[in-house]
């Protein structure tokens, strides 16, 4: 409704007064979509939908006061997504001094620190914030969220990217599990066949697998419940990433069934969205501990009694005041001390504590003037 596209024939809008938008939480790092109310140039927009041919009207729910209290600009997106594509982005191209950086709209120094640590985690950067080669430079090429840049080239050396580059092509589209409101429990019945102890992303992958072993037909999809043009989506995308893996001389391998091998490499790129079973069900944020979330509805572990210790996911969502997370991939114990010990203090309660105190007084004699 508010793209410079007219559609003929339109002559009434309805405007809700909200929309659906990327937020950036900073403490724990994660991005979740949740509804926020827009900005009265967003309601101007909107209404101008209507009647652009001919003579029409734009109803809005919500009240005069309401329109005037809102926001007159939509804020900037730089303001409210993770900053690490856009440093990896600069870094490549030259610039080592991010935090003098002319941004038109500067962004808050937390984003910018964030990003900064998250690209130092997944081993884009060195210690002393400059771009390692030759994974830095690669990660930059691609046109990726950093994340699943590191997952594609980490399956290089697990020896697994046969799955895991369908598996990024498949996390880059709309979800392909279809859940109808009317027909829930025929929906869950047939996706109980692609269902993996590996978790959700374990099962798109048995999903789309499927789906080219039946020639890619969309009246099989219909009779699945899956999502026809998200799996087609899928395939155009997985042959890109093929291609550029190619390019970089990364030579696809199978892990034959191994799915230990790629839940590790699918950790290698989501471990900064780890997280832990707390009493009740619910999982705690290992980042920000005081953040708790909700497996979502559409997930596999939904419906298991038994939940696994330890998550990683790749999908956040907020609905009034609870936190879904779904994409769910269950992770080992051990695997955060091997593989990312320099990115998560490990320890007793006591140790932990003293670790951060270290680097807090650190930080402070080291800060930015």
């Amino acid at each position: 409704a508010e793209s410079s596209v007219t559609i003929p024939g339109v002559v009434y809008v309805i405007d809700c007064g909200f929309v659906k938008m990327n937020v950036y939480h900073p403490p724990s790092d994660t991005e979740f979509v949740a509804a926020v109310p827009i900005s009265r140039n967003s309601a101007d927009q909107r209404a101008g939908r209507a009647g652009r041919i001919r003579s029409g009207k734009a109803f809005r729910l919500y009240t005069r006061q309401s329109y005037d209290s809102l926001a007159k600009q939509t804020q900037p997106e730089i303001l409210r997504v993770n900053l690490a594509p856009v440093i990896l982005s600069l870094k490549a191209l030259g610039v080592d001094n991010i935090v003098r950086f002319p941004f038109l709209t500067r962004p808050p120094a937390v984003n910018l620190a964030r990003g900064l640590e998250l690209l130092f985690g997944l081993g884009a950067l060195d210690k002393d914030g400059s771009l390692l080669k030759p994974l830095g430079l690669r990660m930059a090429e691609m046109a990726l969220h950093p994340t699943l840049s590191k997952i594609l080239f980490s399956s290089c050396d697990l020896e697994c990217s046969e799955e895991i580059v369908s598996i990024v092509a498949l996390l880059l589209v709309r979800n392909v599990l279809l859940r109808p409101p009317n027909k829930t429990y025929d929906a869950a019945r047939a996706h109980g066949k692609f269902e993996n102890d590996g978790g959700d992303i374990l099962t798109m992958l048995n999903a789309y697998l499927s789906f080219c072993q039946h020639g890619k037909k969309i009246e099989w999809c219909k009779e699945q419940y899956l999502n026809w043009k998200a799996l087609n989506h899928a395939c155009k995308i997985r042959e890109t990433l093929v291609n550029v893996l190619e390019m970089f001389g990364v030579e696809l391998k199978s892990a034959r069934g191994d799915d230990t091998v790629v839940r590790q490499c699918i950790y290698s790129g989501l471990f900064p969205n780890l997280a832990k079973l707390v009493p009740g069900g619910a999982y705690q944020s290992v980042r920000c501990e005081g953040v708790k979330m909700s497996v979502h509805p559409s997930s596999c572990f939904s419906r298991e009694m038994k939940r696994p210790s330890w998550i990683v996911f790749h999908e956040m969502s907020r609905s009034k005041q609870v936190i879904y997370v779904n994409k769910i991939t269950p992770v080992e114990f051990d695997w955060i001390q091997e593989m990312t010990s320099h990115y998560y203090d490990y320890g007793t309660e006591r140790e932990i504590e003293e670790i951060r105190c270290k680097k807090s007084r650190l930080g402070e004699s080291n800060e930015i003037p």
